[in-house]
């Protein structure tokens, strides 16, 4: 009975502010408009303005991107040999890494590993690929 009685009490409740919710529904919507139709405007100009912002960095970086590429063109134009041995330093280091990385890891499992041209494990990883495909064939 007492379950009745609670129900009968929370239903009031709610009927009683679903009244007052309706009676002052206007008064509520007038009160959000004014007191917060302040902050949508002033929400909506920044958000234009990073809008604004973020486009014109976006151009600024795109241009740089274009002045940077032109730059790196011209330059490995007049000196292809210095960009062709970075190039095979680069790899040169890769592959040292690489090897110790196998070399641990080959510690830790019994996996095949491919021998490498020279045997010493030291080579561009574009030719140990190209290695070991030649050796799988």
């Amino acid at each position: 009975m007492t379950d009745r009685f609670d129900d009968k009490r929370i239903n009031e409740a709610l009927d009683l502010l679903n009244e007052m919710a309706k009676e002052k529904k206007a008064e509520l919507q007038e009160m959000i408009h004014t007191k917060y139709g302040n902050l949508r405007s002033a929400v909506s100009g920044v958000a234009g303005k990073v809008q604004h912002d973020v486009a014109e960095t976006y151009h600024h970086g795109k241009e740089k991107v274009k002045e940077l590429a032109s730059e790196v063109d011209e330059s490995v134009r007049k000196n292809p040999w210095l960009y062709i041995g970075g190039t095979a330093l680069g790899c040169l280091i890769l592959g040292f890494l690489m090897v110790g990385l196998r070399s641990h890891r080959t510690q830790r499992s019994a996996g095949p590993v491919l021998p490498t041209p020279t045997g010493s494990g030291v080579e561009c990883p574009v030719i140990m690929i190209i290695w070991s495909h030649l050796a799988l064939q």
